[in-house]
């Protein structure tokens, strides 16, 4: 497509980021990627802009590193199940929490990264307890464990603080 957008892939989930130069490129984009066999949803956050600059893109970069370290140096946080981009200094999470208590923390983690200037969640929190938390089986033999949750189809933005 062009070099201004990324594309993000969690468990058949795409996120759209970056600058098209017009509304009909950001449609084609948009269209291109619900055609991919397995998609469930697009999560569509291009912005009609120019490009950024190699400073810009520099810095959305660090902001990424910058979120993604914290995440994996936080214990109560599986990092591995979350995906960060950062497109405009917007930090755009994809991927699935353990509970609401740990997407809290990491959406934190990114609300609070020097230089950014707004936080956007599209992060699935499974249901249930963690495998090693689990209960015994119930009487009828069934895992107690809830079904995953459908995927989220509206951004959650968090604000600054």
């Amino acid at each position: 497509m062009q070099r201004d957008l990324s594309v993000t892939v969690y468990e058949g989930r795409v996120l759209l980021t970056g600058a098209a130069p017009d509304p009909q490129f950001k449609a084609q984009a948009k269209e291109v990627a619900s055609r991919v066999p397995g998609v469930r949803v697009v999560y569509d956050e291009i912005e009609v802009a120019p490009s950024e600059s190699a400073w810009d893109s520099a810095k959305d970069s660090w902001i990424s590193t910058r979120v993604r370290t914290e995440l994996a140096f936080t214990p109560d946080v599986r990092s591995v199940n979350y995906t960060v981009e950062t497109a405009n200094k917007s930090v755009y999470l994809i991927g699935s929490a353990r509970s609401q208590a740990e997407l809290d923390i990491a959406t934190n983690a990114a609300r609070t990264t020097p230089d950014v200037k707004r936080v956007v969640s599209y992060v699935e929190i499974r249901p249930g307890s963690p495998v090693t938390a689990q209960s015994a089986p119930t009487p009828s033999g069934a895992p107690s464990a809830a079904a995953p949750s459908a995927a989220p189809t509206t951004p959650v933005e968090v604000q600054k603080l």
